[in-house]
């Protein structure tokens, strides 16, 4: 079958991890995996992001560290909340 695939499309072999053959970073289907410390991190496809941002109009749109929280305001409210 892998030889079939070859012939129709442009396929790339390699193995993700940290040995001297294997690579620390590739693209699976549009997406990029990286081989961490920790782990593996899957990263979704930087265009389909664009278009994303784009559509919803988030161009400007600035991060927050944790959505639907808001910080407080002054010193009581801090202590209100704790």
């Amino acid at each position: 079958m892998s030889d079939t695939l070859k012939k129709a499309y442009e396929i790339k072999e390699a193995t993700l991890g940290l040995g001297e053959r294997e690579v620390r970073e590739m693209r699976v289907l549009g997406r990029v995996l990286t081989f961490c410390d920790w782990g593996i991190q899957l990263e979704s496809d930087p265009g389909h992001r664009e278009l994303i941002i784009d559509g919803l109009g988030l161009d400007g749109a600035k991060a927050v560290a944790t959505p639907g929280e808001c910080e407080p305001r002054d010193a009581s409210a801090r202590e209100l909340a704790q």
